[in-house]
């Protein structure tokens, strides 16, 4: 949807579009991995030898469209010119666009550990998935400010909110595979 701010604008951002497309394609793994039950997401992982987890992981649609996700973040970030990087609308949005894929990335990675260890830190894992949850929301209503023309100043509230979960999603996803480590999962 195109707000009037945008449709007013003498210089539209071609970058804040890609931006937004990308945060949609990033939501809509987040939904399917919300939606999908946990065994589905390993099942192609399970069955992998040493040698070709890689090759079998891409058999899964969740996990190759998380892939697709992630190399689109990347490509996003690649097409930025260092000038462009500096823009503080750019900053802000780059920031909740990693905040969204490092909370899917924790969601992904605490339903594929909860299907490998159905037994094993039962509450944690469930804390640590609302961590992700939140965080990934968190990054795309951010995205979604930036795209609308949020003020200077409520960006700048809202980028140190984001860099502040962006860390503790991190440390979790670190912590998750020290405390439940998994060769299936962490090789």
């Amino acid at each position: 949807m195109t707000s009037l701010w945008q449709v007013g604008r003498a210089d539209p951002e071609p970058a804040i579009d890609d931006l937004v497309l990308t945060s949609r394609q990033v939501r809509q793994v987040q939904l399917t991995i919300g939606a999908v039950e946990p065994g589905r997401l390993l099942e192609p992982v399970l069955f992998a030898r040493n040698g070709d987890r890689a090759a079998r992981a891409a058999e899964s649609p969740i996990l190759s469209s998380f892939q697709a996700a992630q190399e689109a973040v990347l490509a996003w970030h690649e097409e930025l010119s260092p000038g462009t990087l500096r823009r503080d609308r750019i900053q802000a949005g780059s920031l909740g666009l990693e905040l969204q894929l490092d909370g899917v990335r924790l969601e992904l990675a605490v339903r594929l550990r909860q299907s490998l260890h159905p037994n094993q830190m039962r509450d944690e894992l469930g804390g640590m998935y609302g961590v992700g949850l939140r965080a990934a929301d968190r990054g795309y209503q951010l995205v979604g400010q930036v795209a609308d023309g949020s003020p200077r100043a409520r960006l700048g509230k809202d980028i140190w909110a984001a860099m502040q979960a962006s860390n503790m999603v991190r440390t979790l996803n670190r912590l998750l595979v020290a405390n439940l480590p998994d060769a299936r999962l962490d090789s």
